[in-house]
């Protein structure tokens, strides 16, 4: 069995991104810790983190290394794109927002990414905590949100 897997790396939000057959699966905070400070027992390909965790049983057939953060659309192109070819970074997808109501309750929906909110259009934006689509936001207060989607 063959897969596409894709790590990204985001040193501004400090956040790594876990993808597999272009599609985002799991993203994480390092912690304390930055991609720097991986050392050759922490960051290794195909060996276990744990002592415990297996080592890769297969092999690897493809390894490419980007200067910059690949966008969720970049890790899908590449992996349309197939092995042994090259395919060009730094597309913008377009991430729509949709909202509907079931009875009073707004629903948001978006096909990809990390929803954040603010209070004014200018932000400043912060990340709701487990938000996965589709999301109905709390009605609680009657003040404005903004809503906005980060990729990577």
């Amino acid at each position: 069995m063959r897969y596409h897997a894709v790590a990204v790396f985001d040193s501004g939000f400090n956040l790594m991104t876990l993808y597999i057959d272009g599609v985002p699966v799991d993203t994480g905070a390092m912690g304390q810790h930055t991609i720097q400070q991986l050392g050759f027992n922490t960051g290794g390909f195909g060996c276990g983190y744990s002592f415990p965790d297996p080592d890769l049983t297969g092999s690897i057939d493809e390894l490419r290394i980007f200067a910059g953060v690949l966008t969720t659309n970049d890790v899908a192109n590449g992996f349309q794109t197939g092995p042994d070819t090259l395919f060009a970074i730094g597309s913008n997808p377009k991430i729509k927002i949709s909202i509907a109501l079931s009875g009073s309750q707004p629903i948001l929906s978006w096909p990809m990414g990390i929803l954040e909110q603010a209070n004014e259009i200018t932000g400043p934006w912060t990340t709701v905590s487990n938000a996965v689509s589709p999301y109905a936001p709390s009605t609680s207060s009657q003040s404005k949100h903004f809503y906005r989607v980060r990729l990577n």
